[in-house]
This record gives C-alpha cells, sequence and structure tokens, in this order.
C-alpha cells in the first residue's frame, strides 16, 4: 500500500508568554490527508499538531499551556482557549 501524501496546514494562532512577560506568537500546523477530495468520507485524521513560532523556530509541546522553543530551551507559558 502506498504512503498517504499529506498537506501541513495552519490550524490556529494563540498568545503565548516567556518567563519576563513577553508575548510570542505561535501556531499550530497539522498535516491532513492529500487525497485530492475534501471531506472524503474515506480519509484518515489529521496528524498530532506541530508547533512554530513567528519566526518560524520548532517549539516542543511539554504539557497543556506549556511549551519549549527547541532552538533557545526558552519556556512559553499561554491559558489562551486555543492553546493545546
Amino acid at each position: 500500500m502506498p504512503a498517504t501524501k499529506t498537506t501541513m496546514r495552519h490550524k490556529s494562532t494563540f498568545p503565548a508568554w516567556d518567563e519576563s512577560g513577553l508575548e510570542q506568537t505561535l501556531h499550530v500546523y497539522v498535516d491532513t490527508p492529500d487525497d485530492g477530495h475534501t471531506g472524503a468520507p474515506h480519509a484518515e485524521a489529521e496528524g498530532l499538531p506541530n508547533l512554530r513560532t513567528e519566526e518560524g523556530y520548532h517549539v516542543n509541546y511539554l504539557e497543556k499551556g506549556k511549551y519549549q522553543v527547541v532552538a533557545t530551551g526558552e519556556i512559553l507559558t499561554s491559558n489562551h482557549p486555543a492553546a493545546p
């Protein structure tokens, strides 16, 4: 069976803050099946969220409302409703 092609789709954006109180915008992306038919009944569910900073740095999910910027080790927090 051939591998399913996926497309990275922007799902949401939410604010997060570093330890000094500076706000950063985080973006949530998800892989979605790319079968050429939107809403196909056999389509698989979207993949795990992929978090990025506004500048494009990868962000690790630590727990609900707590994240770490991979490049810097900086910890960010958010209680925003859109935050995973």
